[in-house]
């Protein structure tokens, strides 16, 4: 996700746990590298925490 991030957020395919059952989606704990988004700030901007 953070390659996404910092390149385009409408140019990736988000993992079938990021999908709300209300179809919204969100990156918020869904990723799987080295740092995990804990809180996405508008479309181009985003807080990530390093995984244990």
């Amino acid at each position: 996700m953070l390659p996404l991030r910092l390149a385009s957020p409408v140019q990736g395919i988000p993992s079938a746990k990021a999908y709300g059952k209300d179809g919204t989606v969100s990156p918020v704990g869904t990723g799987t590298g080295p740092f995990e988004i804990t809180k996405p700030t508008g479309k181009s901007k985003a807080t990530f925490d390093r995984c244990a």
